[in-house]
């Protein structure tokens, strides 16, 4: 087995998943070193502008020239039939800067830039020493995550980040609870995605202000609430439920979409607190619906490879949603 390192643009990456995410490609010239990959070789995805490495690919067939149309910026007609084994979305990849102190590229440079030649000759050979850093850590960073690799288990702040940053993509604002803004996840801090507000619209009562600012996710649309989210990851249901509740009794005329987004094995357990007569009162178990996790990242692990994640909106949350009052 040989490892490589495979360049993309934020373009090429794109438009890579837009065409399926199953075939590379490589200028015409790099044709000699392209034909030496083999079925079962490795290729590890870099993008130039986020600087980081955020995809691990198996090759699945044998390379050969083709001139089909995928990427607008060029051909690109060496290709390589591959299949994905881990995709991060390239906000969450592991920047290069984190990895210097354990790659050999970075070692005994005669000027510090040296080490960026490999990117202009990709695909580039990578040792298996420096592929085994480099995948561990975005082994690491889809383990840390929500659900992107294969039987890693979701967290708290991997769904928060999951939610915030595809509410991002789909040029929705934003809102994180008051007391999550300085969380970060993979080292991305929540307060520093674009379109995460600094206030909420001003349209509620004082006391519906301050329950809406806790809820751990919002997405809005100018001054209405899109769909607002509570992550139960291991903290009391109750808690949550209440917190909806509460908003229901003070604005029993709301329209938001409420949702409990938890664990699969919780399901029951969400059932069964929302069936309390103090939530039936306020009409809770009517408007709040439950996402398991899986639901939630399968979905979006089929979109990334489907190569239609931007084109996303939130009514997709209504084929992954579940009514627990049946």
């Amino acid at each position: 087995m040989r490892y490589w390192l495979d360049v993309f643009s934020e373009e090429t990456w794109s438009e890579f998943e837009a065409a399926g995410s199953n075939t590379s490609g490589f200028p015409g010239k790099q044709w000699s070193k392209v034909k030496d990959i083999k079925i079962g070789d490795v290729l590890i995805g870099y993008t130039l502008g986020k600087k980081v490495f955020h995809a691990v690919m198996n090759v699945t067939g044998e390379p050969r020239q083709d001139t089909s149309l995928i990427w607008k910026s060029g051909t690109y007609p060496s290709r390589i039939p591959v299949s994905i084994d881990i995709d991060l979305q390239t906000s969450d990849g592991v920047p290069i800067e984190s990895l210097k102190e354990r790659l050999s590229w970075f070692r005994d440079l005669k000027h510090p830039s040296a080490w960026t030649y490999r990117l202009f000759q990709s695909p580039y050979e990578v040792s298996p020493d420096d592929a085994k850093v480099i995948i561990e850590a975005i082994h690491i960073a889809a383990k840390k995550g929500c659900g992107v690799e294969k039987g890693a288990e979701p967290t708290h702040d991997g769904i928060q980040w999951l939610l915030l940053s595809l509410g991002n993509e789909m040029g929705l604002d934003l809102w994180v609870a008051s007391n999550d803004r300085n969380k970060s996840f993979q080292g991305n801090v929540f307060s520093s995605l674009p379109r995460l507000q600094q206030t909420l619209p001003v349209q509620f009562d004082f006391k519906s202000q301050r329950i809406i600012e806790f809820i751990d996710v919002l997405w809005l649309r100018g001054n209405s609430i899109i769909a607002a989210f509570e992550i139960e990851h291991t903290t009391s249901i109750y808690s949550g439920l209440l917190r909806m509740s509460d908003l229901m009794t003070l604005q029993p005329n709301i329209n938001i979409n409420l949702f409990v987004v938890a664990p699969d094995d919780r399901r029951e357990k969400v059932r069964s607190e929302i069936k309390r007569p103090t939530f039936d009162n306020a009409r809770l178990p009517r408007v709040c619906r439950y996402i398991a996790y899986s639901k939630l990242t399968n979905r979006i692990d089929q979109a990334k490879t489907g190569g239609f994640l931007r084109y996303l909106n939130p009514s997709f949350l209504d084929e992954i949603a579940e009514d627990l009052t049946e």
